[in-house]
């Protein structure tokens, strides 16, 4: 459940600032490149960030990652995981 709810919440940022910059910027050349990688950057942003905040990632799980024992040890020092 965590995930989806995560993915979810990434979808949404990554559609509200795609139209929110897609608003301002007329949809041309770099005005379209500009709006998909802030869209990107956002749901990126956005579903790291609440996969953090929902505790939805075990420390098991970032061993498996390249540093991870670093990001590990980071994160379990702001009670973060």
């Amino acid at each position: 459940g965590k995930p989806l709810l995560c993915a979810l919440l990434c979808a949404g940022a990554a559609w509200g600032c795609f139209r929110g910059i897609g608003g301002l910027v007329p949809w041309q050349g770099l005005g379209k490149a500009l709006s998909l990688g802030a869209s990107v950057g956002a749901g990126g942003c956005v579903y790291v960030l609440s996969l953090l905040f929902l505790r939805s990632v075990s420390k098991n799980e970032l061993f498996m990652l390249p540093k991870g024992q670093k990001i590990a040890k980071m994160l379990e020092k702001r009670g973060w995981i």
